[in-house]
């Protein structure tokens, strides 16, 4: 079931919600924060207050946010808590002190399997274009000599092809992911 929808029906207080968005999150959660912690127990135990806080704040979320990144954030958060509870007088280990590095990594790879989705769509003299171009790294010359046709329509291709994938793009994410 579409993540989205588990939410909405989260909000309405349907707890049957939060099991089924645990099914999908609690195992990569729970691998998450035991590279974190370092201890599976802990691990096990933060993973469940993730969910808590997931329904206990459940109507916090915001439509124009990403599920995936608000959940990991919460764990990051009872993470980092957890740590400067455990060692008040040591710093941040180093693994947790660049998470923001690590969250941009994770939504460039989300956005990039989008934008490879949304190119799957594409009717294939758009598609062509557009990986001759964008993919492959193409001038327009060649990718006009390759396709036997004009400069012009392969610009125009390219134009229409990222065009769609902005739009499919939009519709399957919204404006989170506005290119």
């Amino acid at each position: 079931m579409d993540t989205a929808v588990l939410m909405e029906k989260m909000k309405k207080g349907d707890m049957s919600a939060l099991g089924e968005l645990a099914e999908v999150y609690q195992q990569p959660l729970y691998y998450y924060i035991v590279r974190m912690v370092r201890d599976r127990d802990t691990a096990e135990d933060l993973t469940q207050e993730v969910f808590l806080k997931v329904w206990r704040y459940r109507k916090n979320y915001s439509e124009s946010g990403k599920l995936n990144a608000w959940i990991y954030r919460i764990a990051h958060n009872l993470v980092r808590n957890y740590v400067k509870k455990r060692n008040r007088n040591t710093e941040l280990p180093e693994h947790l002190a660049h998470f923001d590095e690590v969250q941009e990594d994770i939504e460039y790879e989300e956005k990039l399997s989008a934008v490879r989705e949304a190119l799957e769509t594409l009717p294939e003299l758009f598609k062509e274009a557009v990986v001759y171009r964008d993919v492959e790294g193409r001038s327009y010359q060649d990718i006009a000599a390759l396709l036997d046709i004009s400069e012009g329509t392969v610009k125009s291709r390219i134009s229409r092809g990222r065009e769609m994938i902005r739009e499919t793009i939009k519709k399957e994410w919204g404006e989170l992911y506005d290119m």
